[in-house]
This record gives structure tokens, C-alpha cells and sequence, in this order.
């Protein structure tokens, strides 16, 4: 965990000296005494991409909010159908519903197998789209999870001869 928070200081220090060789060129560049103008512009080019950068953050959860949960919910839904997922019986935590989904050798193959495969989208989406995009994938998928229920299967519908055909021939 170390190794994370030492790269993770070390981008963040790499990120402020280019930062800070930037606004020296800019300086350099426009005025004829650069450093006068430096502070300036380092203070320019080192504080206004956090209001951006939370700009643009609050208008990515509201979209989210919006549309984007319910698109996850329903995608996520009609997967869980589509390979006809087991009952949660209560569970509601998406990690723990799939991973009991895949292991458990009494459920079907084609739900152990999705399941596996939608556990691997929701960890790819942590881990490398970001760690917003991680959480609304995990928030949409467990929205499907709360309202998954099981589908019964029932037989297929019979043709209303059919039932007088068999009466005809004892069959």
C-alpha cells in the first residue's frame, strides 16, 4: 500500500514542477521580466484546474444520477435475467452476490460464468477507469441487485388442441 501513496505523492509532485517550468516559460514568453510575472501564473496554472477539475466531477455525478444509474440498473438487470441468476435471498452487496454466484457449483453454468464476467467489468472499472466510474458502476449494479427477482420457470403455453389430440389417440 505504500508503493501507491509514494507514486501517487510523486505524480503530484511532478505534476506542480511542470507545472511551476510552465508558468516560468509563459512569463518568459509574454513579459519582458518573467520574474515578476511568475507567481502569477504559477499560482494560475497550479490552482484553476481544481475548480475545473471539481466542475467537471459534480456535472459527471449528475448525469450519473440523471440517466446513468438507471442505464447501469437496467443493462446490469437484464443480464442477471439472461443467464438466470440465482435468487439474492436478501443479499444485497453486489461483491458478495457474485462471488457466491460463482462459487456455488449448484447454480448454472451460464450464470457462473456471467457472473465472473460482470465481477471483472465492475473491478476493470475501479481500478482503471477511475475511482468515480468504479463507484457508479457498483451503485447501478446494485440497484439491479435490489430489484432482481427471479423469474419461475414455467412451462411453455400449450396449443389448446393439443390437449384434444391427446384425448383422441390416448396419448
Amino acid at each position: 500500500m505504500k508503493t501507491n501513496w509514494r507514486h501517487l505523492a510523486y505524480g503530484f509532485l511532478l505534476g506542480i514542477a511542470l507545472d511551476l517550468v510552465g508558468a516560468y516559460l509563459l512569463a518568459w514568453l509574454i513579459t519582458e521580466e518573467p520574474s515578476s510575472y511568475f507567481p502569477l501564473y504559477a499560482a494560475i496554472l497550479i490552482l484553476l484546474p481544481a475548480p475545473l477539475a471539481a466542475w467537471t466531477l459534480a456535472k459527471k455525478w449528475f448525469y450519473f444520477f440523471l440517466f446513468g444509474k438507471e442505464g447501469v440498473a437496467r443493462w446490469t438487470l437484464k443480464e442477471f435475467h439472461r443467464s438466470n441468476f440465482p435468487s439474492p435471498n436478501g443479499e444485497f452487496d453486489i461483491d458478495q452476490f457474485l462471488l457466491e454466484t460463482i462459487q456455488n457449483k449448484g447454480n448454472k453454468d451460464e450464470a457462473r460464468i456471467s457472473a465472473s464476467s460482470l465481477a471483472g467489468q465492475i473491478v476493470s472499472a475501479r481500478s482503471l477507469a477511475g475511482f468515480s466510474s468504479g463507484m457508479m458502476m457498483t451503485i447501478g449494479a446494485q440497484e439491479a441487485l435490489q430489484r432482481y427477482r427471479p423469474r419461475e420457470q414455467t412451462p411453455a403455453p400449450q396449443h389448446p388442441d393439443q390437449d384434444f389430440f391427446r384425448e383422441a389417440t390416448g396419448t
